[in-house]
C-alpha cells in the first residue's frame, strides 16, 4: 500500500500544482456516511494534495446559466471512448453485467483476487498508465463483495485518480483540443456534453473570459452522470465508464417513491418551492436553497436551508445537497444526463 501511495502522490501532485480544485471545509454533519480518507501527500507540507474522501474534486466555478441541449460533436473529433473496463481483468472482479452473467466467484477466493488485481494497477502507475488504471479501477467503486477496508482502499485511489485524469488540465483522456478563430467556449463545450463553466475551470479560464485561437484546451468527452444511493446517503458521479467522484445527500420527504431512471430536464438558479405551501426564491424557509436540477416525475436534486439534514430523512425536498455540492454538481451535470435513483 506504501508503494501504490507514493505513486500517486507522484501523479497527483505533478497533474495539479497549480490547484485545479481545492478541499472543501465541510461541518462534519454534512459528510455523512462518508469516511474520511488521509491526504496523500508523502509527509511533504505545503504540497498540493487531493481531496479528501465524501468530496467531488472542487471546481469552484463563481457564476452559473441555466444550460441548452449539447450539440453532437462535429465530425473529426476523437471516438468516444469505448468500454475498456473488461479487458485484463481477473474473473473476480468483472463488472455488474459480466457477475449477472455467471462470473461472479466464490467468496472465499475474493482476497486472493483483490491482491492480484490492485497489483495490476501497481503496474499500471509504475508505468505512468493513469488513465488506463482509472479505467480498470472504476468497475469496483460499488461491488459489494470488497470488505470495508478494499472497499475503502478503492474510493481513496479512486478519489486521487479522478482528480488527476478528470478534473486536472493534464491531456489524459484525449488529445488537446486547438480553438479555432472565433470559437468560444460554450461551443466547444457543447461538442464535447459538458458545462461550459466546468471546462473553463479545467483550463484555468476565468469566468466570463474566452480563450484566443490556437489555445490548446484539456477536454473531456460528456456527458456526466449520477447514481443516487437511497440507503448510503451517497451520489456517485460517472464519466461514461470512469468514477468521477461521490457527494453525501440528504432525502426529503416530499416524494415517498424516489426509485427510477430519470434524466436531467432543466437547471435552474433561485427556485421556488410549490409544495404544499408556496415559498419564494431567497426565502430562508425555502427548503431547495439556491439551485435546482429537474429530474422530473417531481423529483430533483437541490440545495438545502437545513445543512444538518444531510445525511437524513428529514425535512421538504427531494434529493437534498449540501450548498458547496450542490454548486458543483451543478456546473457537471448538463441537461440531458442520466441520472439513477436506487435503494
Amino acid at each position: 500500500m506504501d508503494s501504490l501511495k507514493t505513486l500517486i502522490v507522484v501523479a497527483v501532485l505533478g497533474a495539479v500544482s497549480y490547484a485545479v480544485y481545492v478541499s472543501l471545509n465541510r461541518n462534519p454533519d454534512q459528510r455523512a456516511n462518508l469516511p474520511e480518507a488521509p491526504a496523500w501527500n508523502g509527509g511533504n507540507p505545503g504540497q498540493a494534495v487531493a481531496p479528501p474522501a465524501g468530496q467531488v474534486p472542487r471546481v469552484n466555478i463563481p457564476s452559473a446559466a441555466t444550460l441548452g441541449e449539447p450539440a453532437a460533436a462535429p465530425a473529426g473529433y476523437a471516438a468516444p471512448l469505448g468500454s475498456n473496463v473488461e479487458r485484463g481483468l481477473p474473473p473476480a472482479y468483472r463488472s455488474p453485467t459480466a457477475a449477472a452473467q455467471g462470473n461472479t466467484p466464490d467468496a472465499a477466493a475474493t482476497p486472493l483476487h483483490y491482491e492480484s488485481f490492485m497489483r495490476m494497477i501497481r503496474t499500471q502507475l509504475d508505468a505512468g498508465k493513469l488513465s488506463e488504471a482509472h479505467l480498470l479501477l472504476s468497475p469496483l467503486h460499488n461491488d459489494r463483495r470488497l470488505t470495508p477496508s478494499q472497499a475503502k482502499e478503492v474510493t481513496q485511489t479512486l478519489l486521487q485518480l479522478a482528480g488527476t485524469v478528470i478534473y486536472s488540465n493534464q491531456h489524459l483522456l484525449e488529445a488537446p483540443y486547438t480553438v479555432r478563430s472565433g470559437e468560444t467556449i460554450e461551443q466547444i463545450a457543447a461538442a464535447y456534453k459538458i458545462p461550459p463553466q466546468l471546462l473553463a475551470r479545467i483550463n484555468l479560464i476565468r469566468d466570463g473570459e474566452q480563450p484566443p485561437a490556437g489555445t490548446q484546451l484539456k477536454v473531456i468527452r460528456g456527458p456526466f452522470s449520477a447514481v443516487v444511493h437511497l440507503e448510503r446517503y451517497e451520489l456517485v458521479l460517472m464519466l461514461n465508464e470512469r468514477y468521477a467522484g461521490r457527494i453525501a445527500i440528504g432525502i426529503g420527504q416530499d416524494q415517498p417513491n424516489l426509485e427510477g431512471d430519470f434524466q436531467v430536464r432543466t437547471k435552474t438558479l433561485d427556485p421556488a418551492y410549490h409544495g404544499q405551501v408556496f415559498i419564494g426564491a431567497g426565502d430562508p424557509n425555502n427548503p431547495l436553497g439556491k439551485m435546482l436540477i429537474d429530474l422530473g416525475g417531481h423529483v430533483a436534486i437541490h440545495g438545502t436551508n437545513d445543512p444538518a439534514g444531510v445525511g437524513r430523512y428529514q425535512g421538504r425536498g427531494t434529493i437534498r445537497l449540501a450548498n458547496a455540492d450542490i454548486e458543483d454538481l451543478f456546473r457537471i451535470l448538463s441537461v440531458g444526463s442520466q441520472v439513477k435513483i436506487r435503494r
